[in-house]
């Protein structure tokens, strides 16, 4: 399994298995996924509420401004590699 970011595959395979079992994952036969309908719907659904919890989190901070502050965060994590 490709795993982008540096995340951790045991942890990436665990999280697939757990979205295969709710039934919004299918692994095809050459063993890749892909979203089904409960998990297209699933997606749209947390692509909501994320949206919803950004807008109150950053508040009155700019598209800027954010993008600034998550970038910096990313380089400090990077760092901490």
């Amino acid at each position: 399994m490709h795993v982008p970011y540096g995340m951790d595959p045991e942890v990436t395979a665990n999280a697939a298995d757990v979205l295969v079992h709710r039934g919004w994952l299918v692994a095809d036969a050459d063993g890749r996924l892909t979203l089904t309908a409960q998990g297209h719907a699933g997606l749209a659904a947390a692509k909501e509420h994320m949206t919803r919890v950004r807008a109150e989190l950053v508040g009155d901070i700019t598209e800027e401004e954010y993008a600034t502050a998550v970038s910096v965060l990313r380089r400090v994590t990077d760092n901490l590699a």
